[in-house]
């Protein structure tokens, strides 16, 4: 980085797991695991490292409980080697008349999400889908395998006093390739924010880093070496620099989002998908207690709005809970040119 320039107001982390990481799937089966950190859970996660170290209080203060939050996270999403792997714009993948070497994929590499928004022709043999996490990989070097497999571990507890056994449990987990692991990125709104809650941030990353993030990790799971930290813009992930791209504005969304009252979203047009998102609660008020569901906008979904979208995070605690319990649905997004998407 140019130490002339002011810093980037972002930062791009990445985790190198040492275990199995479990993410709870989007079926609630508890025999698979996602293969995306979705943002309300990473935020979630934050949110217990920030409570560890002291610092939750002020931390929901300038995010959940703000309309303009000083930091926004994307969700988490594979990356392996120098390749880094983002959800499909939901109006542009699969191309239309693509055929099955393509079309299951659901994460794609950034030269393929260039090309997508540049209104470009996909060359489907330079590339193979892996089916056990979705990305599309590079056809020369898809004899390596993906970022991550599946993998299903069976636990059973046993009384060491009678030699009884309980019932078997079966969990799902991802394994991660030797160079390959999740990468996040934060946005900060402005240069105070970033000085201030970067090494907040980064504290926190750490500590999770150590303690895990999912589920299983009283096992070791969900552990990563420690996180590298990377001042720049996630857009910067894509383009060398920010390109000139014509037509109505729209906005990519690599987050989940609940849309604000002061969004002003066009639904008409655009193309998204939805997911009720739920999840339990860890709180010493009452550990493991359901969350209240929300409908919330998925990653890859393209709005069609004149401004950016912000989002909220709405209270998901149970009714006559102990205190709120905040579903992370802040924005981060990029802008796109929605003529290409028609």
């Amino acid at each position: 980085m140019d130490s002339t320039k002011a810093p980037p107001k972002a930062i791009v982390v990445r985790w190198k797991p040492t275990a199995p990481w479990r993410i709870g799937d989007d079926s609630g089966s508890r025999e698979t695991s996602g293969g995306v950190l979705h943002s309300d859970t990473l935020y979630a996660a934050v949110c217990s490292a920030m409570n560890a170290l002291g610092w939750l209080e002020e931390w929901l203060d300038a995010t959940a409980r703000s309309e303009t939050p000083a930091a926004v996270l994307t969700s988490a999403f594979p990356w392996q080697g120098d390749q880094y792997y983002f959800p499909a714009p939901t109006p542009l993948w699969p191309p239309k008349g693509a055929g099955r070497r393509v079309r299951g994929a659901t994460l794609l590499p950034a030269s393929v999400i260039r090309g997508l928004l540049e209104g470009a022709v996909i060359d489907e043999s330079k590339y193979v889908p892996d089916a056990a996490s979705g990305c599309l990989l590079l056809a020369d070097r898809a004899s390596r395998g993906g970022p991550f497999r599946h993998a299903l571990r069976t636990r059973v507890a046993v009384d060491r006093l009678n030699g009884s056994t309980g019932p078997v449990n079966k969990l799902g987990a991802i394994e991660f390739a030797e160079n390959a692991g999740f990468w996040n990125a934060v946005c900060f709104a402005d240069d105070g924010a970033r000085s201030h809650w970067r090494p907040k941030l980064v504290a926190c990353f750490r500590y999770l880093a150590d303690a895990g993030i999912g589920g299983n990790r009283s096992c070791g799971w969900g552990r990563s070496a420690t996180p590298s930290i990377d001042d720049r813009h996630v857009e910067s992930l894509l383009w060398p620099g920010l390109p000139t791209l014509e037509g109505a504005k729209a906005w990519w969304n690599l987050s989940l989002l609940y849309p604000a009252a002061t969004d002003t979203i066009d639904w008409t047009r655009g193309g998204y998908r939805l997911m009720e998102r739920g999840g339990r609660i860890e709180s010493l008020e009452q550990w493991g207690a359901e969350k209240r569901k929300a409908p919330m906008v998925a990653e890859g979904s393209v709005l069609v709005s004149e401004n950016r979208p912000v989002g909220s995070a709405p209270d998901s605690a149970p009714e006559g809970f102990a205190h709120p319990v905040y579903k992370n649905g802040f924005a981060v997004t990029i802008k796109v040119p929605w003529r290409a998407n028609v």
